[in-house]
């Protein structure tokens, strides 16, 4: 890492985060090509000696498989990567520091709840200029979640985190119900009832028939032919009917499921609802594809066995019959101002293309934002209903500050109302005047 070339004084507040450099990256071109061709994807671009610096979160056990790619890239180009493991939590923090500091990574991976904010500061290089057709290689959802909300590109797309539904097909087959289908809303409700159980007749649940604690489930709202946040982050769209009724049916969810909280997994000997799920003891999940790697397989299993006969469907329908899914995920972006542009530009391509993201899906770890690299998912059991989840999937509110400041005061109030210590509509005024207030900011 090194100081960047020019950086804005602290008078300079208006200002992006790092002056913009003054040359134009190299187009992405063959970046896409599969490994076996990967001389393409270098071919115009002269060895150079040096060191670029990336900043990821990957864990030892998932660089283990990644290494000898990046060994690849540097073997074919004369650019030494120099990888720093900075854990996924405090990525951003650490990144904002890097950046105010002076020193910092020419090339870092993003996330989805925070990147936003750091690229309308001038955090990330402009790459709008530089895709042309080969964008066609990813999901359109996957280019849209690295847009800011004026429309700027300022990261390429590494995994998407589209949510489908898990169900334990165990639990089913002893209740004597089939595999789930094609669902709406009160057959989502009505399983959930019918999977549950009091085992020992004490009046308290044992067995749950459904968790939502991988769910942003206010994407239900989505589903109902709602919106969050109104266009142009001008008020929220939660008192509508259709976001309300979205609201109500949650809170039957919540009450008449039930859904398993963390006190319930306290009293049945369990962390959270995360570790029911594990011991076969919740019938339905909505998660990412992520799952099955790190929530099913046994752990003492050699054989990487799972925990459980499980299926995935898609998402339940909303009363309008429509699906909505929230789009999130990672990337990969040029931080700006590094003296390396090109070469951590040519380094992006590489990690965002096709024959590095097929080790996403080897490894189970996520679904990749390029299409062909997602085939590996869709030849998989369950991977169908994640690449149907991609074209109905959305990013959540941009142009606000959703994760860091909107979504807690959302779900502060509307958690509320589901414990039932306030009304619907109490709650909702009570999250229409803090959003003001945030929107005049």
């Amino acid at each position: 890492m090194r100081a960047p070339e020019a950086f804005p004084t602290a008078a300079a507040r208006s200002a992006p985060l790092i002056a913009a450099p003054g040359r134009k990256p190299r187009p992405l071109a063959a970046a896409l090509a599969p490994l076996a061709i990967a001389s393409l994807l270098f071919a115009s671009f002269p060895a150079a000696a040096g060191t670029i610096t990336w900043w990821h979160w990957y864990p030892p056990e998932a660089w283990a498989s990644y290494a000898p790619l990046v060994a690849d890239f540097e073997r074919e180009t004369g650019i030494d990567v120099e990888p720093q493991y900075v854990g996924w939590s405090t990525m951003k923090d650490k990144l904002l520091i890097a950046i105010v500091g002076g020193i910092y990574p020419d090339v870092v991976t993003v996330s989805s709840r925070w990147a936003d904010g750091l690229a309308e500061q001038g955090a990330f290089v402009r790459i709008d200029s530089w895709i042309g057709s080969e964008a066609q290689g990813f999901f359109p959802v996957a280019l849209e979640l690295w847009r800011t909300a004026g429309g700027t590109q300022y990261a390429l797309p590494l995994d998407l985190d589209v949510p489908a539904l898990f169900f334990n097909r165990e639990m089913f087959a002893a209740r004597g119900i089939a595999d789930p289908g094609d669902l709406g809303w009160e057959e989502w409700f009505d399983l959930t009832r019918r999977l549950a159980r009091d085992r020992d007749g004490d009046g308290d649940l044992d067995e749950f028939g459904l968790t939502t604690w991988w769910y942003p489930w206010i994407t239900l709202v989505w589903a109902n032919g709602g919106t969050i946040v109104q266009p142009g982050g001008t008020g929220l769209g939660l008192g509508a009917p259709d976001a309300r009724e979205a609201i109500e049916f949650y809170r039957r969810l919540h009450d008449e499921g039930p859904i398993p909280q963390v006190r319930d997994a306290n009293r049945l000997g369990a962390a959270d609802p995360a570790e029911l799920w594990k011991r076969g003891e919740v019938g339905m999940a909505p998660a990412g594809a992520w799952m099955p790697r790190y929530h099913l397989t046994d752990p003492e299993s050699a054989e990487g066995a799972f925990r459980f006969d499980f299926g995935v469907t898609e998402l339940p329908k909303g009363t309008t019959g429509l699906r909505a899914a929230p789009a999130e995920g990672s990337g990969i972006a040029v931080v700006r101002g590094t003296p390396h542009e090109d070469a951590a530009w040519l380094f992006a391509q590489y990690v965002a293309s096709e024959p590095f993201m097929s080790r996403v899906a080897e490894r189970l770890e996520g679904f990749p934002a390029h299409i062909d690299a997602a085939r590996d998912v869709l030849a998989r059991s369950g991977g169908e209903p994640f690449v149907r989840a991609v074209g109905y999937a959305r990013p959540f509110p941009k142009g606000v500050d959703w994760w860091g400041s909107l979504s807690p005061i959302v779900m502060r109030e509307l958690g509320r109302y589901l414990e039932g210590s306030t009304g619907l509509d109490a709650a909702i005024e009570n999250i229409e005047r803090q959003a003001r207030a945030l929107f005049a900011r």
